[in-house]
């Protein structure tokens, strides 16, 4: 799938492979997208989310990415499973999008590169693109300590990996979207599986050790070795977290849409 966020693991013993695809459907079953659904995934990178959302729950989705590269290759992937006349992986930036009336709205690992002067701003606008009754489902690291600052800039992975990245405790994320118009829902912190994934991920980039050095350089390896390293190390000892927080645009009568109950399941 090419995903690069966190992924959620079923069991202790899922490849790294079953464990996106876990994530990508647990996305799909929070947002309880039902076929001819209308749904915006920004920031979708190579389209992982909205190739699921179509193939496996019929969805009709726009994915907005910056990058040209990440967009054409997303589209191709469309094109080649037949999802194509569905759906489609964009190029350009998500504030740019032109449709509205969404039934739901994703946004996975997303948040973390926004900004946190620029909240306000982009839950407006996804608020904006939502039906009445609509679901976003926002997917993003965040602070374990509210106390501690939000941007890094002479950080090494602010330096070398992810330029003016901002985390910011997962209170702020829900009281930013709760003065844009949205109502919080649930809120579920993943940080254990993110261990997971960088471990997986480590590995994979240890046994591919050669391969990628030829491609891009010892230092550049040594650089992203280090900072999977130490990114699992502050999921694992709890210096940040991974949160998922379902929200609902209720229509003029409150009324959210939600069930009674989580129907999601684990």
């Amino acid at each position: 799938s090419m995903a690069y966020t966190c992924a959620v693991f079923p069991k202790e013993d899922s490849t790294l492979e079953e464990a996106q695809e876990e994530k990508f459907d647990l996305v799909c079953r929070k947002l309880d997208i039902q076929p001819g659904m209308r749904l915006l995934d920004v920031g979708c990178g190579w389209g992982g989310m909205v190739r699921h959302a179509t193939k496996h729950y019929g969805a009709r989705a726009i994915g907005v990415t910056l990058s040209k590269q990440q967009a054409e290759w997303g589209q191709a992937m469309l094109e080649r499973e037949g999802l194509a006349d569905h759906s489609e992986v964009r190029f350009g930036d998500y504030r740019d999008v032109p449709e509205a009336g969404f039934d739901r709205v994703s946004s996975i690992g997303l948040t973390e590169h926004i900004g946190k002067k620029n909240y306000p701003a982009y839950f407006s606008f996804l608020y904006s693109k939502l039906l009445p009754q609509g679901r976003l489902l926002n997917h993003s690291i965040t602070r374990s300590d509210p106390k501690e600052g939000t941007l890094m800039r002479r950080g090494f992975i602010n330096r070398y990996i992810f330029p003016d990245g901002e985390l910011t405790h997962v209170s702020h994320l829900i009281d930013q979207a709760g003065i844009a118009g949205f109502e919080p829902q649930h809120s579920e912190n993943l940080r254990v599986h993110y261990a997971m994934t960088l471990r997986d991920w480590s590995r994979n980039l240890d046994a591919a050790w050669d391969e990628s050095v030829a491609e891009i350089g010892p230092r550049k390896a040594r650089v992203w070795r280090l900072y999977l390293a130490a990114s699992r190390y502050g999921f694992v000892t709890d210096r940040i977290q991974l949160h998922q927080v379902l929200s609902t645009r209720n229509d003029s009568d409150g009324v959210s849409g939600m069930p009674l109950r989580p129907t999601w399941g684990s």
